[in-house]
């Protein structure tokens, strides 16, 4: 199955290749770090992958529109591409993906180990109350 996956992406790139050079060379180009990720990410939910590249595609999209509108060409993808802020804009959408995954996943952790201490003292607090109102245990030997 994922190979087929990958016959598929080659296929779509082929048939946008032949249709459009610029707007494949663009989209390649913008989607780099989201596609690179995906790539690189081995997990089976592919979360990381995910994150980068879905605000990665989100910032690729008015530029690729651009080219679009430009005809589509070489020239229309180095007009685009000539800009820096173009650029920069979908990388740092894929940093920020990246920053989102980092930083949720932290306070996650953060939040649990909370929530366990705050767990651990009621229960401390409940087996005094018991011990008391029962006593110390017999342990047998």
């Amino acid at each position: 199955m994922r190979n087929m996956k990958g016959v598929l992406i080659g296929v779509s790139l082929g048939i946008g290749a032949a249709y459009s050079v610029g707007l494949v060379v663009v989209a390649i180009i913008l989607l780099l770090p989201g596609l690179l990720a995906m790539m690189l990410d081995t997990s089976e939910n592919r979360l990381l992958g995910r994150s980068i590249l879905f605000p990665c595609v989100a910032a690729s999209l008015s530029p690729l529109y651009t080219v679009i509108r430009l005809g589509g060409g070489s020239t229309g993808a180095l007009t685009v591409l000539s800009d820096p802020a173009v650029l920069g804009l979908a990388w740092a959408a894929a940093g920020f993906g990246w920053l989102m995954v980092e930083a949720t996943t932290g306070m996650a952790r953060v939040m649990l180990e909370a929530n366990v201490r705050q767990r651990r003292g009621q229960l401390e607090a409940q087996r005094e109350k018991l011990k008391a109102e029962w006593g110390e245990p017999e342990v047998a030997a």
